[in-house]
């Protein structure tokens, strides 16, 4: 299976808030009669007045998939009728991956390497968390306060003395 690169830069900013909200997608409106639908499980809405089910946009995705197997993302797009786009922000998030032996995979957003899924691999992760790993320190962290009352304020030079 041989799916597109990652969306390109510049795309704007009006097609990333877009895709934010077909990712909170929690409502439709039904082609038969106008209602909105309520969500139901499984991707599915369903209407109330008329009982029309539909599928969410990553339920049609998964729907195409189990059927038609692996495919490139231009095609899923075409067949199912969601953006190019989305598919990737799905590729982006894990929720579908490139199997194994494709011819094109995704790319680190970091380095550029080949990954299946995801948006860093797994050595860029590592260096990620490192970095975050070592920007917090101790003495940085607080202690969440137990509401308790009548203790006196105490002075961490006190304390050591105690000792």
């Amino acid at each position: 299976m041989a799916l597109p690169k990652s969306k390109s830069a510049g795309s704007g900013e009006t097609d990333e808030r877009k895709i934010k909200a077909q990712r909170y997608e929690r409502t439709k409106i039904c082609p038969d009669c106008g209602t909105n639908m309520k969500y139901m499980f499984g991707e599915q809405f369903k209407c109330p007045k008329c009982g029309r089910t539909e599928l969410s946009d990553f339920g049609r995705v998964k729907e195409f998939l189990e059927k038609a197997g692996p495919q490139p993302a231009i095609i899923i797009s075409d067949e199912t009728g969601v953006s190019l786009e989305y598919v990737n922000m799905l590729l982006r998030q894990g929720r579908i991956e490139i199997p194994d032996g494709s011819d094109t995979y995704i790319k680190c957003q970091k380095c550029g390497t080949d990954i299946r899924y995801g948006r860093y691999c797994p050595d860029c992760m590592l260096k990620i968390a490192k970095s975050v790993n070592g920007v917090m320190w101790m003495e940085d962290v607080g202690e969440k306060p137990t509401h308790r009352g009548g203790e006196e304020m105490r002075y961490l030079d006190k304390m050591k003395k105690k000792r």
